[in-house]
């Protein structure tokens, strides 16, 4: 699950309910690459998953990440993170 609001990636486990932070930092924004108590996100919006990885929009951001599943590292996939304030990159 996308947690926009705390810039975190989460994992809810029905059987019992649990949830748990797989990626980024509760409530700190940011653009840092690495393992779950590493990585930062900034207002993450929609996942999609396959079987080896965790796809993330990272809106705040403008990039697409991948959050691999068996080691939770962290990576960019795509995107310049250069679109600001209305302005296209060049």
């Amino acid at each position: 699950m996308a947690d926009s609001g705390n810039s975190s990636i989460r994992r809810i486990t029905l059987a019992d309910m649990k949830v748990k932070t797989i990626a980024g930092q509760s409530g700190t924004a940011g653009k840092t690459e690495g393992g779950m108590d590493k990585s930062l996100f900034s207002g993450p919006r929609g996942i999609a998953v396959d079987k080896k990885a965790i796809y993330v929009a990272d809106t705040g951001n403008d990039i697409i990440r991948m959050i691999d599943i068996s080691s939770l590292q962290t990576s960019k996939l795509a995107g310049t993170a250069r679109w600001r304030q209305g302005r296209c990159p060049r």
